[in-house]
């Protein structure tokens, strides 16, 4: 019986010895996984932090010069309809008189 159980302590020794090395590279392994993990979350949350900023600064960049490219497109819409409702204004005030506007505009100096 003793020998028996020498034996077994002898060709259990190695493999209890190798199963500890696999769950100490194992756990060595995870704990570098681990590691990765967080740099590529780092990784990613840097990249989201910076792609919002290009973003927002693009935003802002485009939306300024398109606000004054709407303000000046709205200030002549504005002219034009003013030049038009003084067009109108003038053939209304030719009509009371009685002169067409083909008499008024043959009086104009171009």
């Amino acid at each position: 019986m003793d020998g028996l159980a020498r034996q077994l302590e002898t060709d259990i020794k190695p493999l209890l010895a190798h199963l500890s090395g696999m769950a100490s590279e194992a756990a060595r392994a995870a704990a570098l996984a681990t590691a990765q993990v967080e740099r590529l979350d780092r990784l990613f949350g840097d990249l989201t932090r910076r792609a919002e900023q290009t973003f927002a600064a693009a935003q802002q960049f485009m939306g300024g010069p398109a606000r004054e490219g709407v303000a000046v497109v709205a200030g002549i819409r504005a002219a034009f309809a003013a030049l038009k409702s003084l067009r109108e204004s003038a053939r209304r005030r030719s009509a009371v008189r009685g002169v067409t506007v083909e008499d008024d505009e043959s009086l104009f100096i171009g």
